[in-house]
């Protein structure tokens, strides 16, 4: 008993020197959390939950990427990517489901931060697809302006349309001289 106490010491004390390394450590994490991360992915993919009908480990997967992204900073686990690059991850990474209509969401991405337009048919699919966008390495923010059919018109399009009306208000009509 208290020799396997001491094994499982050395063991746990070897595999922190190991993780912890201050020259090749932050690698290794990166790494480790790429492999639980497709291990996670995979077992998605195979199971489900009858209930909803969507994948079990999906919230697994989702929360190892926030903690992969609070632990790893983004330049640990990719160097400066440029704006194409951002955008071609978030759609394979975060976009990538088979239940995510990808080619109804527009994804433009500036200074690192997303922006997601797009209508959808479900409100709680799209607070799922924000949260995955916004654990993908290198994103910094998201901004959203997804919205349902019933949410008529999009948010950023609200605002426009409110500015028109004030304008309208606020200029004469047609054939009137102004003075």
């Amino acid at each position: 008993m208290r020799m396997r106490g001491m094994l499982f010491g050395a063991a746990a004390g070897a595999a922190l020197a190991y993780l912890f390394d201050p020259e090749n450590g932050r690698d290794r994490r990166a790494r480790l959390l790429d492999r639980g991360m497709s291990t996670a992915q995979r077992a998605s993919e195979r199971m489900g939950d009858p209930r909803q009908g969507l994948p079990l480990p999906t919230v697994v997967v989702t929360r190892i990427r926030a903690v992969r992204s609070r632990f790893l900073p983004t330049s640990a686990m990719s160097a400066t990517v440029d704006e194409a690059t951002l955008v071609d991850r978030i759609r394979s990474e975060a976009l990538g489901d088979a239940r995510i209509p990808a080619g109804e969401i527009n994804v433009d991405v500036a200074d690192g931060v997303a922006t997601l337009r797009g209508e959808l048919s479900d409100p709680a699919l799209i607070e799922e697809i924000v949260e995955r966008v916004r654990v993908v390495p290198g994103v910094l923010g998201v901004e959203n302006l997804l919205h349902t059919a019933a949410q008529q018109p999009a948010a950023n399009k609200r605002r426009a349309i409110r500015a028109s009306e004030r304008a309208a208000e606020q200029t004469p009509p047609t054939g009137e001289a102004i003075e």
